[in-house]
């Protein structure tokens, strides 16, 4: 990719640095938000198993008024939060963008309240990758000691449970293998330590970051 020094970095709207170099950009992917963070699946098995419950109970010999009726809203109620789900899934992937240059990883997240997250390299202790079948999957940063974001600014961009030290986490990247050997590449490049910053246009939270002392 060839921004040079002082260009916006698109879709996150903040500037390279003097020297600094984009090495890739991405967003996390619909489907793989419904499937894997929001469990659209599960959901769908709940209430599927839920709307056979009441026929097994019609066999028996109950009312079938009242089991039509049971089923019916069961199925609203049902329909209605998966819906809502892929919803959510696709609201998550339209307002995120993840960034990588040389120096650091950008993440632009936030859907009511837009917030821009910059984790220089060197606070980056390791990297944890998970790959699905089909080649998307998510990569996990752990962070230095010292060095946190509070988990629920960061979800759903955040590895499950790790609550006592929340891990910035890419979700739904394609090909996320490559990704993550650029990111590798990049890291062992990095050499200037600098602390965690958090950026917002529309509001300054008040100590967002707790910085290397």
């Amino acid at each position: 990719m060839s921004l040079a020094s002082g260009d916006i970095i698109e879709g996150v709207e903040e500037r390279l640095q003097p020297g600094e170099r984009l090495v890739w950009t991405g967003k996390p992917e619909r489907t793989y938000l419904a499937r894997h963070v929001l469990h659209v699946r599960g959901l769908l098995a709940y209430f599927v198993v839920l709307l056979i419950v009441p026929a097994v109970v019609a066999a028996s010999g109950e009312r079938l008024t009242a089991l039509v009726a049971s089923a019916w809203w069961v199925a609203m109620i049902g329909g209605g939060i998966v819906l809502f789900a892929w919803f959510l899934a696709d609201m998550i992937s339209r307002t995120s963008i993840y960034a990588l240059t040389d120096r650091r990883v950008v993440m632009r997240i936030g859907i009511a309240i837009p917030v821009t997250l910059n984790l220089p390299l060197d606070a980056i202790e390791s990297v944890a990758m998970r790959e699905r079948s089909d080649g998307s999957g998510e990569l996990a940063l752990q962070l230095q000691a010292g060095q946190r974001f509070a988990y629920a600014l960061l979800w759903p961009h955040a590895r499950p449970w790790q609550l006592k030290q929340p891990q910035p986490t890419m979700r739904g990247i394609s090909q996320v293998a490559a990704v993550g050997a650029m990111l590798r590449r990049s890291l062992g490049g990095s050499a200037e330590p600098a602390a965690l910053r958090v950026t917002s246009t529309e509001v300054r939270p008040t100590q967002p970051v707790l910085a290397r002392p």
